[in-house]
């Protein structure tokens, strides 16, 4: 049977973030990642919500009104970046820069998510880490459903 508390604690591991480790062209390093947590998505939805305002009184008299729907891809990963960043990124390790090998910020790497020509590869890393962490809740499911008495032929 499911336990109750182990549920309540997965459930507080997804809110505190794990260590998940991600690879770039077959380098490795980790990203410490809340998973996709209730405020992400409320933050994601406000982020879109205020691009759209932004577009939308800024507009040639004429031009059609946007809206979440219709959010142009590259807005939209901008809002994705900056929700990743406020809400489920925490930390990361094992990345430099390329001029060094200096490490890699928990700040830059934010900027990164956030930036509009690079952005993408890494909201896909983050992302992928957050999904991952919401994978081992998935588990439980899994092995509550194992638990479970099998439907008969008859049935």
């Amino acid at each position: 049977m499911a336990s109750l508390n182990r549920i309540k604690l997965d459930a507080g591991r997804i809110n505190e973030g794990k260590w998940i480790t991600v690879e770039s062209d077959g380098e490795p390093f980790d990203i410490r990642t809340r998973g996709i947590t209730p405020r992400y998505r409320d933050t994601l939805q406000r982020l879109r919500l205020e691009r759209v305002r932004t577009i939308n009184r800024t507009r040639d008299p004429g031009a059609p009104m946007v809206s979440v729907e219709t959010l142009p891809p590259s807005l939209d990963d901008l809002c994705l970046g900056q929700a990743l960043a406020e809400e489920c990124f925490l930390d990361v390790r094992g990345l430099t820069h390329d001029d060094g090998g200096k490490v890699v910020t928990v700040d830059e790497f934010k900027a990164l998510l956030c930036d509009p020509e690079t952005g993408r590869i890494f909201i896909a890393l983050v992302q992928a880490a957050a999904n991952e962490v919401m994978a081992d809740r998935s588990g439980l499911i899994e092995t509550a459903t194992g638990n479970s008495q099998p439907v008969s032929a008859g049935s």
